[in-house]
């Protein structure tokens, strides 16, 4: 099933799935992890404004995001040795079979429930 999810996914356009992933204190607004990262915290939200086949690029506001460093961590560019002060709130995530399932459903549902 998750491999058939994949498959819709890598066939859309950024513009036909969601594009925002709402903060936890939004109804419905828990839409999973990204390959087991943290994906959203209480009030924050994160946008995905980038689409490449199957690898997402996120943006967060890095002033107003609560857990924005935790969330930097987990990123390449944390890996290669930027400084959080250098970073600009973007990051790339390729979905694959480790992706939650409930976040692979949020996307090509548009962020419906």
């Amino acid at each position: 099933m998750k491999q058939e999810l994949l498959n819709q996914l890598k066939n859309k356009k950024l513009e036909e799935i969601s594009d925002y992933l709402p903060g936890n204190d939004d109804i419905l607004g828990y839409c999973g992890g990204i390959n087991g990262h943290y994906t959203n915290g209480y009030h924050d939200s994160i946008q995905i404004i980038n689409k490449e086949d199957l690898t997402l690029t996120f943006k967060i506001d890095k002033e107003s995001f609560e857990q924005c460093e935790e969330l930097f961590e987990n990123t390449q560019q944390y890996e290669e040795g930027m400084e959080l002060e250098d970073w600009n709130g973007e990051w790339k995530e390729t979905l694959d079979n480790y992706s939650s399932t409930l976040f692979l459903v949020y996307l090509l549902l548009d962020g419906k429930y």
